[in-house]
């Protein structure tokens, strides 16, 4: 319900964009358009037709690892889960190993978010151990966006400095301790429902529509302009999808995906995966 709907708008909205204004500059072909309807483009090795869309992927790696776990019933030993995640991060780090992607690399920024959940659900004798793995993961996060600002410098030839690098990282965590430990948390920001809602349709469309629309409209006389109008017409398709694909269209989602994917899901975990999970659980557990 999340992901796919405004997906599937930014998708067409650009595609069509690359067709009317693209030229040559952008690829498209109506392969490529099929598999990025899927979201799946990335585990099949065909590319994003907009370059953002890399970020998916994780997404729906870790979205899957955890409905497998729900799936195999153990909806109440999440945390565990998460915990035994993140240490299992920390020893792939230490031990410079990428064998399974979901053990490194940016899947430290999801356990880390995950963390700061744990720790507000944990008891007081679980706490303190919670918080300093989130500590450490702080540190691998750091890392992470290290190794890949050095990586990007090299492809790029761009420097990274690591002071502005770590900054950024440190912000991010210390906004979430603000958030959850602190009265900045209970502080109504007035539009901040607004912007927080139109966050993800706008990550959608910014990036190729406004290469292009700067790039066939900007020149060195007219480029602010340009810029402040592109900014608003990305804002206005973002609040456009928002209200029209997400909002007034939900229902038909809901009925949509719980055909496409509660049903056969449910019906799955009915027919076989619950007689199994029942069959490997102690005697006397529910």
């Amino acid at each position: 319900m999340r992901l796919y709907p405004a997906y599937w708008a930014g998708l067409v909205i650009t595609s069509l964009f690359i067709l009317m204004v693209g030229g040559h500059h952008m690829p498209i072909s109506l392969k490529a358009f099929l598999a990025n309807l899927t979201m799946l483009q990335s585990f099949v090795g065909i590319y994003n037709i907009d370059g953002v869309y890399w970020t998916l992927s994780y997404e729906l790696t870790f979205y899957f690892f955890i409905s497998l776990c729900l799936l195999l019933g153990l909806k109440g030993h999440l945390e565990k889960v998460i915990i035994l995640w993140a240490g299992a991060i920390i020893i792939s780090v230490l031990a410079q190993s990428e064998a399974l992607p979901v053990f490194h690399g940016y899947y430290s920024y999801f356990i880390a978010g995950a963390l700061f959940a744990v720790i507000k659900e944990a008891s007081p004798k679980m706490k303190g151990p919670v918080i300093a793995l989130t500590i450490a993961m702080f540190v691998v996060c750091c890392l992470v966006s290290l190794d890949n600002a050095q990586k990007s410098a090299l492809i790029r030839s761009v420097d990274y400095p690591p002071t502005i690098i770590l900054s950024f990282v440190s912000l991010f965590f210390l906004a979430f301790i603000a958030a959850d430990y602190t009265r900045l948390g209970q502080v109504s920001l007035p539009g901040s429902k607004f912007a927080g809602a139109i966050t993800y349709p706008l990550y959608l469309v910014h990036a190729h529509i406004g290469y292009m629309l700067i790039d066939k409209f900007a020149t060195e006389q007219n480029k602010l302009l340009v810029y402040f109008l592109v900014i608003g017409f990305v804002m206005l398709l973002a609040w456009l999808i928002h209200q029209l694909v997400e909002k007034r269209m939900s229902n038909l989602w809901k009925a949509f995906f719980s055909y496409t994917i509660e049903l056969p899901v449910n019906t799955f975990h009915r027919l076989v995966l619950s007689p199994v999970v029942r069959r490997f659980q102690p005697k006397g557990n529910a």
